[in-house]
């Protein structure tokens, strides 16, 4: 995959960049994939022990959260799956 990328940079032509930014989209969508799979894998970790994330619709009225604030929301840390 990153031969074919940097060949289409190399040639730079206008159906290059086409391609270059279908690649892209298509690398965006396969990672967001990717992390909501890991996203999933933690919750149901979560929910199956009775630890970690504790949802921020229950625990912070919307529209409040934010990054710093959800740090101190974690029940207990979460371990990596046996």
């Amino acid at each position: 995959m990153a031969k074919v990328r940097a060949e289409l940079q190399a040639k730079g032509t206008k159906s290059a960049k086409r391609k270059l930014k279908a690649r892209a989209r298509r690398e965006a969508r396969h990672a967001t994939h990717i992390n909501h799979r890991i996203a999933k894998t933690v919750v149901a970790d979560a929910e199956r022990t009775g630890r970690g994330i504790v949802s921020l619709a229950r625990t912070v009225p919307a529209g409040t959260a934010s990054v710093a604030g959800c740090a101190g929301l974690l029940a207990r840390p979460i371990t990596s799956p046996p």
